[in-house]
């Protein structure tokens, strides 16, 4: 688990490693496509990724991160609050 560096108030995220795929469909028979774009079906993102990333880069392998806010973001009340002056 890594966690970002962040601006002040901006929420604390926490990046999650997944396995390395051999190929997209790899990556989606292990992962949810509705995690990754909620409106589209397997077939429509597989598309859609293969514009962005041909089949040369895709035999490179594929690496997904999976990103989870670990606390909420502040309002500036509460960034003020908790900052030094």
């Amino acid at each position: 688990m890594l966690t970002s560096n962040r601006a002040r108030g901006a929420p604390r995220q926490k990046w999650i490693p997944w396995p390395k795929a051999r190929c997209f469909e790899e990556m989606f028979d292990h992962e949810d496509v509705a995690t990754v774009n909620p409106t589209a079906t397997r077939a429509e993102q597989l598309a859609n990724i293969r514009q962005i990333y041909p089949p040369e880069r895709e035999a490179l392998g594929v690496v997904a991160i999976g990103i989870e806010l670990v606390d909420p973001p502040r309002t500036g009340v509460e960034r003020a609050s908790r900052e030094p002056a």
